[in-house]
């Protein structure tokens, strides 16, 4: 997985339009300094939420023949959550005391809305989209089958890649786009569909930050 982050960082890097950066790291430790060199007050800062800020571990004695995103959703709902690390807390704390905007974007659906906010409340994490900017809470149908949901600074979305959803985001909700954005998130190909929706936007820089420990 190393092996291809490197070829991304490479070919985003040779891309003429490109403002992209991308750094794989194991603990917020490694990048927190990175991050708070990068972002000042038109940047936003967005973080996946499972295995990002909250991970689960599986406590159930289940039938392996459950598919596999049907088994996450019961292991979500039925077992205890904990942070993933308590200094990403307090960088988020630390962002929001400079008063830079953060949120979280998840691919989880909209059948989870009310558990997400009640994990995430009992993580003590909250999201502000910062004094320049409000956005009313939404349901958006992105496509036919797939909708995108936010609710108090938390983005469901739902299938519809993440790519696509921060460029949603930048164009139609907030009431500018932001200028530089950081994206945290634990799965590669979310990375990738960042990168891949970023790296021909010349008004935008964006620090993508591949979060592996607790890859798979």
């Amino acid at each position: 997985m190393k092996k291809c982050f490197l070829i991304i960082s490479i070919v985003s890097s040779l891309c003429a339009f490109s403002k992209v950066e991308i750094v794989t790291v194991d603990s917020y430790k490694k990048v927190e300094k990175k991050i708070l060199d990068f972002v000042d007050k038109e940047t936003i800062v967005v973080f996946d939420i499972d295995d990002t800020l909250l991970h689960i571990p599986n406590c159930l004695d289940v039938n392996n023949k459950i598919p596999k995103f049907a088994l996450w959703q019961i292991i979500a709902r039925e077992c205890e959550g904990q942070i993933t690390e308590k200094r990403v807390k307090d960088l988020i704390d630390t962002l929001q005391s400079r008063y830079i905007s953060t949120m979280a974007l998840t691919a989880r659906g909209g059948n989870i809305i009310d558990l997400t906010i009640t994990q995430l409340d009992e993580l003590g994490i909250n999201f502000d989209l910062g004094e320049m900017l409000s956005i009313k809470n939404f349901d958006q149908k992105m496509t036919k089958t797939k909708n995108l949901y936010f609710r108090d600074g938390v983005a469901w979305a739902s299938g519809t890649s993440k790519g696509k959803a921060l460029v949603y985001f930048q164009k139609e909700k907030y009431s500018k786009p932001y200028k530089k954005i950081v994206f945290i998130d634990d799965n590669l190909k979310n990375i990738k569909s960042v990168n891949n929706s970023f790296k021909k936007d010349k008004e935008t820089d964006v620090l993508l930050v591949h979060y592996t420990k607790f890859d798979h």
